[in-house]
């Protein structure tokens, strides 16, 4: 293969990774969310950690005690099938069954009336078979039976109380235990945030936990641009 050959490979190869990663870049002049999240072409079937971010006094709460500079403030699990792109995540908020583990679509999850989102990332789970997908949705379905409550105090060991990413962890883990396992991060509590908590140190799932797990990779995101 000629040298002019191999240039004209490896510039094809990074535009393909640059689309992949960033597909807003391929939707002419719309870098909107909703540009975003309308050119977003996932595997069917598969599974991915999806993180947003918001600037609202819960969000900042929530980014402050991150491991990265990622700028996400809540975290779920988007299963994508023939049927459609399907969040599960933990929320303050309760469904109609007075649940707080909502079902909705990617674009219900990315898109508010009520609140300005700042950042949308997607991270693939990889190799799942559809065997370990239906798994994940069985036990999401457990948890759903259990109508979770939000754990504002962090308790893990009450499955009837869930913080965002602690579902996701225990979700994860339900599939495989040995790939998804991490430890907690412990960090000392803002002065401002004990009186609320109640304690002076956490040890808890942040947000951006499951970064370090080389099963999960990143695939794509949008932040706001001002």
């Amino acid at each position: 293969m000629t040298i002019m050959k191999l240039i004209v490979l490896f510039a094809s190869i990074s535009i393909v990774t640059f689309i992949a990663i960033h597909p807003e870049k391929n939707s002419g002049s719309d870098t909107s969310l909703e540009g975003f999240i309308k050119n977003i072409d996932l595997d069917k079937p598969s599974g991915y950690v999806i993180l947003r971010g918001s600037d609202t006094k819960l969000g900042g709460f929530a980014k402050q005690y991150n491991n990265s500079d990622i700028p996400a403030t809540h975290i779920g699990l988007l299963i994508s099938t023939n049927d459609g792109l399907t969040v599960y995540h933990v929320n303050t908020e309760k469904n109609s069954k007075q649940s707080h583990l909502i079902v909705e679509s990617l674009k219900d999850f990315s898109i508010s009336e009520e609140e300005s989102y700042l950042y949308l990332s997607l991270w693939k789970i990889k190799d799942l078979n559809t065997s370990e997908i239906l798994k994940m949705k069985d036990q999401i379905r457990k948890f759903d039976s259990l109508q979770i409550m939000f754990d504002y105090k962090f308790n893990f060991e009450d499955d009837k109380k869930m913080y965002c990413s602690e579902f996701v962890y225990k979700t994860l883990t339900s599939i495989d235990p040995l790939k998804f396992s991490i430890p907690k991060s412990r960090k000392k509590v803002f002065e401002s945030h004990r009186f609320f908590l109640k304690k002076d140190s956490l040890e808890f799932y942040p947000v951006d936990y499951f970064i370090p797990i080389q099963d999960i990779e990143f695939i794509a995101e949008w932040r706001h641009q001002e």
